[in-house]
């Protein structure tokens, strides 16, 4: 079964949390797309070109979920 998992790059002195993440996301796109796990992060991996390393994000939540 596939879960939705965030890595958040929070902008400085928002003060969210994860319960207010999931909260938003319930009510802006459903149930369905609720993170199982929210994750604060000072910054995203990125590949060599820029962009977001996903594999890198998708084995640190398989790390993480098995932890």
């Amino acid at each position: 079964m596939e879960q939705v998992h965030a890595v958040v790059v929070p902008v400085p002195g928002s003060g969210v949390d994860a319960e207010q993440l999931r909260e938003m996301v319930r009510e802006e796109r459903g149930t369905m797309y609720e993170p199982a796990s929210i994750v604060f992060a000072a910054a995203l991996p990125l590949t060599d070109a820029g962009k977001p390393d996903k594999k890198r994000l998708r084995q640190e939540a398989e790390v993480a979920a098995s932890a």
